[in-house]
């Protein structure tokens, strides 16, 4: 058995030693820092006072100092374990956005600080791996009057969380990973995803990301404290890569989200717990010292989330398929919460009953059935035709009805939604409807008329089968079933 002491481990030699190509398959490592620019003269860094700074096995640095390679940066000296510290440097003199002068003097002047001064990247190393030599007290007065910045031989490092992205996505982000798995497991008591939106806010600031993700199913219910759910799914826009008008590529990817709430399916264990200590879990990070219980109880939660949030996911997970799939399964919509989900279940059983009384309506009902066919022979006649056309009026008047409802324009893919999209595509596909609608459209809202021309008209494909596209997909998809000859229909945005 090999034995390795992983306390000395040194970063270039994570997964490997410096001087050979790692083969493991384990995970890139990105262990990321506020480097403190509080004294900065750069104007984009007066608001945030700091920036990412990134360790890894083969480059050190941030964008304002540069990179320098891991095993030429401090002659290769910086250990693993010292990267981790620093990056959970929380109580610190400096602390990126937080940093204010009264706080930076006292805890400097009472030694009560966390932070680190390492080496400067931009500067060919010569400490040897050791700061010491350098004469500290010049960057103690610094540290005290807030001066810190990018330019002298010497950095100030904090945790980083203290650049205002406390989960660690702007990097993943800035390298335009297809698919982020970030897990939000910081005292949020209000769930007011603070470090979240701030990371994102970033993102779009620096690097032109968009992320399109709705998070009302984590927030809580102001009665109950508890979420609908543990995980939401965002769409990632990537910025066109600069380069000739014919090899620009704008790319997309998928944020998943994993928030520390309670929803009220937890084991018994974690809802005693709960009962227990009203701020689980939430505990403010000043308690340091977890016993038994409470290190359970947050451990047990963690599992039950990462079950909840891929329990569905049998797909193969780099798979478009599978990700839109895992999208609709989290949804933030529930169609219980609509208030006139009963109410339009009635609406839908009168109309069923009026195919089953009426005559003169056999043939509509003969073109919307599950199994569409001719329908029986009616004599034509004037009576036939009025019936036929207060019956369609009828119909697309409880298909507006549910669109607004249970929000069809924004969660159409929704798998509470799945039996109105398949039904209102199966009744489209009526010819006798189709020809009313036309006539009647006028009658009802653009909005609903534009949703049902694009995405119900003429479909014989389930819901499921050729779901509604979101506009960020790379391709979007090919309607299977349209009954329009020759026609292709126009997926828009």
């Amino acid at each position: 058995m090999t034995l390795r002491d992983t306390g000395r481990l040194k970063l270039k030699d994570l997964h490997g030693t410096a001087n050979e190509t790692p083969t493991t398959t384990a995970p890139y490592h990105l262990i990321s820092a506020a480097i403190n620019l509080s004294g900065s003269r750069d104007l984009t860094r007066k608001d945030r006072q700091s920036g990412y700074f990134l360790f890894s096995r083969f480059f050190c640095g941030s964008d304002t100092t540069g990179y320098r390679r891991t095993d030429q940066y401090r002659d290769g000296q910086t250990r693993l374990a010292r990267a981790v510290t620093i990056s959970g440097a929380a109580a610190s003199s400096a602390m990126g956005y937080h940093t204010f002068f009264a706080q930076a003097f006292a805890t400097t002047f009472f030694n009560l600080r966390l932070g680190y001064w390492m080496e400067n990247p931009r500067y060919e190393s010569c400490l040897g791996g050791t700061e010491e030599d350098i004469f500290w007290h010049r960057y103690m007065a610094k540290e005290m009057i807030s001066d810190t910045t990018s330019e002298d031989r010497l950095v100030n490092l904090s945790d980083g969380g203290h650049t205002g992205d406390n989960l660690g996505i702007y990097p993943l982000l800035k390298r335009r990973c297809r698919v982020i798995i970030a897990c939000d497991a910081e005292a949020d008591p209000t769930i007011s995803f603070e470090s979240f939106t701030e990371a994102l806010r970033h993102a779009y600031i620096d690097l032109g990301v968009q992320v399109d993700i709705n998070l009302k199913m984590l927030r809580p219910d102001p009665v109950t404290g508890l979420s609908r759910g543990h995980c939401a799914l965002g769409r990632i826009r990537y910025p066109a890569i600069p380069g000739p008008a014919l090899t620009q590529t704008q790319s997309t990817g998928w944020l998943i989200l994993i928030k520390n709430t309670l929803s009220g399916d937890e084991a018994a264990p974690i809802t005693n717990y709960k009962g227990a200590h009203p701020d689980f879990p939430h505990e403010t990070t000043a308690d340091q010292f977890f016993d038994d219980a409470q290190f359970e109880s947050y451990r047990s939660l963690g599992v039950h989330l990462a079950n909840r949030a891929f329990e569905h996911w049998e797909q193969p997970a780099t798979t478009p398929a599978a990700l839109g799939e895992l999208e609709r399964l989290h949804l933030p919509f529930n169609a219980g919460d609509a208030p006139e989900f009963q109410e339009m279940t009635k609406d839908y059983m009168a109309i069923e009953r009026l195919f089953m009384e009426r005559a003169d309506l056999a043939a509509l009902a003969g073109e919307i059935s599950p199994q569409p066919g001719p329908g029986p022979s009616v004599p034509g006649g004037t009576g036939a035709t009025s019936a036929e056309r207060s019956m369609c009026a009828l119909m697309i008047q409880l298909m507006e009805k549910v669109f607004f409802a249970v929000e069809l324009g924004d969660y159409p893919n929704a798998p509470d939604n799945a039996g109105w999209m398949n039904m209102f595509r199966r009744w489209s596909c009526s010819p006798t409807l189709d020809r009313h609608f036309d006539t009647l459209a006028p009658n009802y809202t653009k909005a609903f008329v534009d949703f049902y021309e694009d995405y119900v008209r003429g479909y014989v494909a389930s819901i499921k089968d050729a779901p509604v596209p979101h506009p960020w997909d790379d391709t979007l998809l090919t309607p299977t079933g349209r009954q329009v000859a020759g026609v292709p229909l126009d997926r828009g945005n």
